[in-house]
């Protein structure tokens, strides 16, 4: 959602604060390049179609935070896709003041299924199925400053290897190559990605980095006054552990996850210079058909375009 969304809500919080502020290529109205580009995801193409996984009964109630974690490493067991309308809000603080900017789009997540992901062990196994775990694209359409509303598209992209950054206004392309070749990553782990989405997270990891706590749904809101629509969800409060990098970005982070599902609904992250970015999922919809035309990280014909390898990359973030 955003450099905001780069390290603690991965990919999520950071790069969206620092200038990531995620914009993806669904549905390109531009025409793709006769050469290919430095990298092209593969398609979903075995993704079910409107399908909801096969749940057993809603999850047993949850009285803590520890309860929560482990609850959440396999809440994605059953999920091939993702998609949801998504509102990504940026507050500045009160020393910068200010307009809050708030994009409107759409998020396309694939997970490929456990079993046709090659054994990390076997590397010539690996070597001929080089196929990324999870992709995602982030669309946002609609752009918000005070008052003002106007139409504003940018696309981000994650193909497995490349977070590439489409700007439709100057037709310009950033390409970042964020996973060494050969290797894997979670673009929408905590901490490393961007955008606060984290799914399927691993206990260990997070606890590892973060004190975490089980609030409230109504906590972090001003006199408790939290949207209804939270109220059947259980909150997660983050706050970094001492000499953790998230610490040198982030005051807190807190997740709100849906009981029924436990899948994210509302993720908010305040940064130490007190601005915050918050990333809301309205309307989630799990394993259901995406288009052909997401995960497309061509460069349309005409456009400049900037391409930073990983060295180049991890400087940056």
């Amino acid at each position: 959602m955003m450099q905001t969304c780069v390290r603690v809500l991965a990919f999520s919080a950071a790069c969206c604060a620092a200038g990531w502020p995620g914009v993806l290529l669904a549905q390109s109205d531009a025409t793709p390049p006769t050469t290919p580009p430095p990298t092209t995801a593969p398609q979903p193409a075995n993704a079910p179609a409107d399908r909801q996984p096969e749940r057993a009964a809603e999850p047993a109630k949850i009285t803590d935070a520890d309860q929560l974690l482990r609850a959440l490493e396999t809440a994605d067991k059953d999920i091939t896709t993702l998609t949801s309308a998504i509102r990504y809000t940026k507050k500045p603080n009160e020393l910068v003041g200010g307009d809050d900017e708030v994009r409107e789009g759409r998020l396309w997540f694939f997970a490929r299924p456990s079993e046709s992901a090659p054994p990390a062990e076997n590397a010539s196994s690996a070597a001929a199925d080089p196929r990324p775990n999870r992709l995602f694209q982030i669309e946002f359409t609609r752009l918000s400053l005070g008052n003002t509303r106007r139409d504003d598209r940018r696309i981000w992209v994650f193909d497995g290897r490349w977070l590439v950054e489409m700007d439709f206004q100057t037709r310009f392309v950033h390409r970042r190559e964020v996973v060494r070749p050969g290797e894997q990553a979670d673009p929408l782990a905590l901490g490393q990605g961007p955008l606060p989405i984290p799914i399927g997270q691993k206990r260990e990891k997070i606890v590892e980095r973060f004190e975490a706590t089980l609030a409230p749904f109504s906590d972090g809101f001003d006199q408790d006054k939290a949207p209804p629509s939270l109220a059947e969800t259980y909150q997660l409060h983050l706050k970094p552990r001492p000499g953790m990098q998230e610490g040198r970005d982030f005051r807190e982070v807190r997740i709100w996850y849906r009981k029924s599902d436990l899948l994210p609904r509302l993720a908010r992250a305040i940064h130490k210079d007190g601005s915050t970015t918050e990333v809301f999922l309205p309307d989630m919809q799990v394993n259901q058909d995406i288009p052909d035309t997401v995960f497309d990280t061509r460069t349309p014909l005409g456009w400049a375009e900037q391409i930073d390898d990983f060295r180049k990359a991890a400087a940056d973030r």
